[in-house]
């Protein structure tokens, strides 16, 4: 029914601390779906809320689908990132953390 790639409009239904649930518009069986907080924009996401308000009608794209529980992982920052100014607590990456401290630490030590 729906692949990889795939563009659904969708409605928010909630917003939770990690994410926002939603349905497929128009879609017969009803169709649901969860917008994880980590695929709705490149930039930090301090507030679900700065994104999605319930009743909001947006365009994500399929991640996955699971047709035993006619259920769809969606990302909103596939299609919107660059174009969404929606958050102004948005912090752009900075390129520290874990990742970064690993390869220095890995660095020093070959040079050791």
């Amino acid at each position: 029914m729906y692949k990889q790639g795939d563009k659904v409009k969708v409605k928010i239904t909630s917003t939770v601390t990690y994410g926002a649930f939603c349905e497929v518009v128009d879609s017969d069986p009803l169709v649901r779906g969860l917008i994880h907080i980590s695929e709705i924009s490149s930039l930090y996401v301090s507030n679900i809320e700065d994104y999605f308000k319930v009743g909001d009608v947006v365009e994500c794209e399929v991640i996955s689908f699971l047709p035993e529980k006619n259920q769809l992982n969606l990302s909103y920052k596939k299609i919107h990132d660059g174009k969404n100014e929606a958050s102004t607590n948005a912090l752009p990456e900075t390129g520290t953390g874990f990742k970064n401290l690993k390869k220095s630490t890995v660095d020093k030590v070959k040079k050791n």
